[in-house]
């Protein structure tokens, strides 16, 4: 009995805290402007997605299982709920991370038509210097404004809490979303056991055959659930 009235409390809690973030008056919400071409962009870094080499298999996000699994792909296709031609660029940012102070911005061209609806900044895990990195991060964001002039900009958190400075990033990229009129998400309470990856964790390869993460940096990043956990956190921001 006691098992089941300590199971039935978890839930409401979850049910609680759950209803809480989706329906809080204080978080800010989004409203696309076009879902009749919903198109959009994903500024990232590994978990958005990563080139193949000796520790990793697939251009997709990094530990997720399969290129479906991946947090931009989950978050597509529920976008597709919305317009079922919903499409999406991802723009690989781990140099802007690495080297943001005096970076061409330049480089984030390509990935803009200026009618994208939405622009989700997932960065930070890869910050080094915190040397001007939210001045760097305002202007990023300015230039973002300057290519998609209609599009709702999300910008989260840092999603692996082991991060060095996690505070000071989290600090600086919520500032900049507050000044530059965005919406932030923090994403550091996803960082959990139950939503990272873990060593031997298999992962299907672009060419079709599964391998085992034995890289230990890899199995930190966040396997399926955590992938559709970010998911879940930037489309539950949506206003319909």
């Amino acid at each position: 009995m006691k098992k089941y009235i300590l199971y039935f409390l978890c839930f409401s809690l979850s049910f609680i805290c759950i209803n809480s973030c989706v329906n809080n008056p204080n978080v800010k919400r989004i409203t696309l402007h076009d879902t009749n071409n919903l198109k959009w962009v994903a500024i990232g870094n590994s978990i958005a997605w990563h080139p193949i080499n000796s520790y990793w298999w697939g251009e997709y996000g990094m530990a997720a299982s399969k290129r479906e699994n991946g947090f931009v792909h989950v978050l597509n296709d529920k976008l597709k709920g919305i317009d079922p031609n919903a499409s999406f660029k991802i723009a690989w940012s781990v140099d802007w991370e690495r080297n943001h102070s005096g970076y061409d911005l330049s480089y984030f061209d390509e990935y803009f038509d200026g009618n994208e609806s939405l622009v989700v900044i997932r960065l930070g895990e890869n910050v080094t210097s915190l040397t001007n990195y939210e001045s760097d991060l305002r202007l990023l964001v300015k230039h973002i404004k300057s290519l998609a002039p209609n599009a709702q900009i999300v910008i989260s958190g840092v999603f692996m809490t082991a991060s060095a400075n996690l505070t000071a990033k989290d600090t600086a990229q919520k500032n900049v979303a507050d000044s530059e009129n965005c919406v932030w998400l923090s994403l550091k309470e996803l960082d959990t056991t139950e939503n990272r990856s873990k060593v031997g964790n298999q992962v299907m390869g672009d060419d079709g055959q599964l391998y085992s993460i034995d890289n230990p940096t890899v199995a930190d990043y966040p396997g399926d659930k955590g992938m559709e956990a970010i998911a879940d956190a930037i489309y539950n921001l949506i206003d319909f």
